[in-house]
């Protein structure tokens, strides 16, 4: 799988190796592994600020091995992953990317459209601006298997996939009722109409690429995966491996090395610090 080059800002659709490709981390990746996932510091530290989004050592603890990942960790994801296509508005093509709070006030809490809309201003301004968007990606929760999987509405081509790592006969009915449902909300909340006429007749794919996960708590990392991808491919780019603890790693690194976090500075501080005092008690 690969990914458009977050660190190229001139060029967007540079190609490179997505995580699950690379293992390696240099030294200071891995210091800051060290200071992410020590369970002797503080858990309410905030490690990553995105301005609408933060999460603290506790939420990103569920990105350490064999943990059920948090929506809070896909949601700050999902802010990164806004403002990274904010900074090509009006240049390229771009992407919107919901919170997991959407779909659950829309598909739980009654539908209450007055509520979402006074929760996600800024979102609803950056679709605004972000009148070129091509796909909008909206994370999916199915809380009978408390289960994440990925609902992709490409705008342009006016087709919507889904994207579940870990597709269910007893499930798949209800998921694709549900996205269904969340596509027809996002037309009238977003007033994306004019992009998808007679919803009814919009196909639902679900790409025969997707990996099929290989334990039960991989999900929403699947999803993070999936979010962070240049494009739909075929079954011959998915990857042969999938190291779950390295590529948790790597977006854990990715994360609070992102030059919008905030809290940047501070954390990288600490994590010097923190490497000292290990290296002094060896």
């Amino acid at each position: 799988m690969f990914v458009r080059d977050v660190f190229n800002i001139d060029n967007p659709h540079v190609i490179l190796p997505n995580v699950e490709d690379s293992h390696s981390l240099s030294t200071l990746e891995s210091l800051v592994v060290a200071y992410v996932f020590d369970v002797s510091l503080d858990k309410s530290e905030l490690l990553v600020n995105f301005q609408y989004e933060h999460a603290n050592r506790a939420d990103f603890l569920t990105l350490g091995p064999r943990q059920e990942l948090l929506d809070v960790i896909i949601n700050v994801f999902a802010c990164k992953l806004n403002n990274f296509e904010n900074k090509f508005k009006g240049i390229w093509p771009t992407r919107c990317y919901l919170p997991t709070t959407f779909a659950q006030i829309i598909l739980h809490g009654g539908r209450k459209l007055a509520t979402a809309t006074k929760m996600f201003t800024h979102i609803i301004k950056h679709m605004d601006e972000m009148n070129d968007c091509d796909k909008l990606y909206i994370p999916m929760h199915d809380a009978c298997s408390d289960h994440w999987y990925l609902c992709v509405i490409n705008l342009h081509q006016r087709i919507i996939h889904i994207l579940d790592s870990l597709p269910s006969i007893e499930r798949d009915d209800m998921r694709t009722s549900s996205v269904r449902t969340m596509v027809e909300e996002c037309a009238h909340f977003f007033n994306l109409n004019g992009h998808l006429k007679n919803l009814s007749s919009v196909p639902i794919e679900r790409p025969t690429w997707v990996d099929v996960q290989a334990n039960g708590w991989d999900c929403g990392v699947h999803v993070i995966n999936h979010m962070r991808r240049s494009d739909f491919m075929d079954s011959s780019s998915t990857p042969s491996h999938w190291d779950s603890t390295a590529i948790r790693h790597k977006l854990a690194i990715e994360l609070l090395l992102d030059d919008e976090n905030s809290e940047k500075a501070i954390i990288l501080d600490k994590v010097q610090n923190h490497a000292k005092i290990k290296r002094r008690r060896v």
